[in-house]
């Protein structure tokens, strides 16, 4: 396309289109900045409730007949009541902490540089953020700089009774470490972002209470005990259309399409 002159994305990443290339040939990239910030926000908020209190596995017991036959379903974590970190201070970060703190979380922060206008606590990177909390948000920007950020160490960091919620692009998360970290019990359940993250859920987690799935972020619980299979897997989208399907309930009875 030797016109080409401007790329527009819908959206705020740009990880998926070459600048430098695009610089060299004088072509103008430009995103929406700041027009999901709020959607994403809520989304990651979301997302740490569906996890701890187990809203999705709950869902797939009930329709699954599990809870007519008097079959148990073990309770979920509090959300509320944790120290919370958010890795990348940017738009969604400062979104989600303005919402985090309105529900009276003590909130800690790793960002390129210390910001100076914020009541919350800065962390020097990723590790010592870990360790400070125990619901760990990563909103971070993607790329090459942050790809696989967030890894074993990291998860090491968080603990036995940590919780993880990506909201950022899938590689900053490495894709292996958090299912590893779920089956030996490192950590106790984790949100994870699509691709490489949406492969890892279905090839290499297996579930048991079924799905709850749609397109960008899937979310997971181990069970009550390290040597449990890993038994949540839940997904939300956080665009304009969101289709749910459940493995759980028979063939004959779909879960409707929910569009607008």
């Amino acid at each position: 396309m030797p016109a080409l002159r401007l790329i527009a994305v819908n959206g705020v990443g740009v990880d998926a289109t070459d600048l430098a290339q695009a610089r060299h040939l004088g072509i103008a990239v430009i995103t929406t900045p700041d027009v999901l910030s709020m959607a994403v926000a809520e989304m990651a908020l979301g997302l740490a409730i569906g996890v701890g209190r187990r809203i999705v596995g709950g869902d797939s017991f009930i329709r699954s007949g599990s809870w007519a036959a008097g079959d148990k379903f073990w309770l979920g974590r509090s959300v509320l009541e944790r120290r919370a970190g958010i890795l990348g201070y940017g738009r969604i970060g400062r979104r989600l902490a303005e919402l985090l703190r309105g529900m009276g979380l003590e909130l800690c922060y790793t960002a390129r540089h210390e910001r100076t206008a914020t009541p919350d606590r800065f962390c020097a990177d990723a590790v010592a953020l870990a360790m400070e909390c125990d619901l760990l948000f990563v909103t971070a920007a993607g790329g090459p700089e942050t790809g696989g950020l967030v890894d074993a160490e990291v998860l090491d960091a968080l603990g036995p009774d940590g919780i993880i919620v990506n909201v950022s692009r899938g590689p900053v998360v490495d894709a292996v470490a958090p299912a590893r970290a779920l089956r030996q019990g490192s950590i106790a359940g984790a949100a994870l972002h699509t691709d490489p993250a949406y492969r890892l859920c279905h090839g290499r987690v297996t579930t048991g209470d079924g799905t709850v799935c749609s397109r960008q972020h899937c979310g997971l619980l181990r069970g009550p005990s390290p040597a449990e299979p890993i038994r949540g897997l839940s997904c939300a989208f956080s665009m304009s259309a969101t289709r749910l399907s459940n493995s759980v309930t028979s063939r004959e009875t779909p879960l409707p399409s929910i569009v607008g």
